[in-house]
């Protein structure tokens, strides 16, 4: 049986098993939201793809009295999914005003844009990559905010069971396997590009700078010199998204319908 939900992932709160859960965008985190609250009594706090920041901002919380955890997906994977939700329009999310952020959603009037350009110009997967990342500046996306905060990172490829590695870290017995949630039914294949750099300095924001000039990769080392230039002013831009959100919880989790 394959559950239907909202494409919402939403921060979840547990002060029973004291866990937070950060739902991040593009990497899974519905089946997890959805199962914290129905098996594991968990709750939904702030809004779709909230920042573990928004926790540390009220203060109302000590997260070091709690175990926090994310999933890490490949940023490729991520990419070929934003990618493929371009292309089918999925829930009409990019025509649809009610989602934009102005209005309470997360499409912002860029991704309306770009939506249109894709579609008008039949952009490739890798020209989107470029055209996503502004054509040179390397790629970075909010895992990167919320990493040092986390006591557990799930792999995307093996969510299932390291969700249940997660409840056993908790003190948690699972009581079923993760269900499948919203398969995606118009899944588009995208062959995987040779390297990009673009990429590089997202894989190794944790290695030393200096490491590519050794090896006389000055391309790389740039490139590393403006992510980490660049990386305190996407900071930003993402608190700033989640002040502009509504503040009302979503409604998704608990209005559910199931199919055969």
């Amino acid at each position: 049986m394959i559950l239907k939900i909202g494409n919402i992932k939403n921060m979840i709160i547990s002060h029973k098993h004291k866990y937070i859960f950060v739902g991040l965008p593009f990497s899974g985190s519905s089946a997890i939201s959805k199962e914290l609250i129905e098996k594991y009594d968990g709750e939904s706090i702030f809004t779709k793809h909230s920042n573990i920041q928004s926790v540390i901002k009220h203060k109302t919380i000590n997260i070091k009295d709690y175990f926090v955890f994310a999933v890490y997906r490949d940023p490729i994977e991520i990419n070929k999914s934003i990618y493929s939700k371009y292309i089918n329009n999925t829930k009409g999310v990019f025509t649809d005003k009610k989602y934009l952020i102005k209005n309470g959603g997360h499409i912002s009037k860029k991704s309306v844009n770009l939506y249109h350009y894709i579609k008008s110009n039949n952009t490739t997967f890798l020209e989107f990559i470029k055209l996503n990342n502004n054509r040179f500046l390397p790629y970075d996306n909010v895992f990167s905010i919320n990493e040092k905060y986390l006591d557990f990172v799930i792999n995307f490829k093996n969510i299932s069971d390291d969700f249940e590695i997660a409840l056993n870290k908790i003190g948690i017995k699972s009581l079923r396997p993760l269900p499948i949630y919203n398969k995606t039914k118009d899944k588009i294949f995208i062959k995987n590009p040779d390297n990009i750099d673009l990429f590089y300095p997202y894989y190794n924001r944790k290695n030393s700078l200096f490491i590519n000039v050794k090896l006389s990769k000055l391309n790389l080392f740039m490139l590393q010199v403006i992510y980490h230039l660049v990386h305190p002013i996407r900071k930003l831009k993402w608190l700033k998204m989640d002040r502009k959100r509504t503040d009302k919880r979503d409604e998704y989790f608990s209005k559910f319908t199931s199919e055969k």
